[in-house]
């Protein structure tokens, strides 16, 4: 397994609304994090969600959030634009995972295919 680390300092990890692991981005900044808070950078709010498939594939998805009280808004590449992020769920590159009963919920996995059916039918 190879491990990524994208440079950044993060809290200890918090699960939100059941399925996913949060992290707050910490204060302590290095030389490029207060470059980019000068330049008018927030400090930003990572999401992150694994996925395994029946054929025991793992997949790990990380967005990052600005940190704005009350919202997570996605953060785009560039510091002066707010983009949309795709829902994984919506992106055709997951279409085909097949995920397994024995690790999710059927009602995850129902609203999960019934999505995808509809998306097929459109």
């Amino acid at each position: 397994m190879k491990r990524w680390t994208d440079g950044r300092l993060w809290s200890a990890s918090k699960v939100y609304n059941g399925n996913f692991l949060v992290y707050k981005q910490l204060n302590k900044k290095t030389k490029r994090e207060q470059e980019e808070e000068e330049s008018g950078g927030q400090a930003l709010v990572k999401q992150s969600f694994s996925v395994v498939t029946k054929d025991h594939q793992r997949f790990h998805l990380i967005s990052y959030y600005e940190n704005v009280p009350g919202s997570f808004r996605p953060k785009s590449a560039s510091n002066q634009t707010i983009t949309t992020v795709n829902i994984p769920s919506h992106d055709s590159k997951f279409n085909q995972l097949d995920l397994s009963n024995a690790i999710y919920p059927d009602s995850l996995l129902n609203s999960i295919y019934k999505r995808k059916h509809q998306q097929q039918q459109e």
